[in-house]
């Protein structure tokens, strides 16, 4: 369960990254390949919340 909280804390470090890169995007281009990587993360994020609810579940924790 740790290594899944790690790596929550990894992609919501990454996408409050990705925000800053997207203020600063020069373009719509680098703003909408900013848009895409940052719903690629978002996804795995809730993915990775999903999974440690039911970790949590599992081991009875609430």
């Amino acid at each position: 369960m740790q290594n899944t909280h790690s790596a929550i804390l990894r992609l919501e470090a990454s996408i409050r990254a990705l925000d800053e890169r997207m203020r600063g995007a020069a373009g719509d281009l680098d703003y909408e390949t900013c848009l895409h990587e940052k719903r690629t993360l978002m996804t795995a994020l809730h993915a990775l919340r999903e999974k440690r609810a039911r970790e949590e579940a599992g081991t009875g924790f609430s």
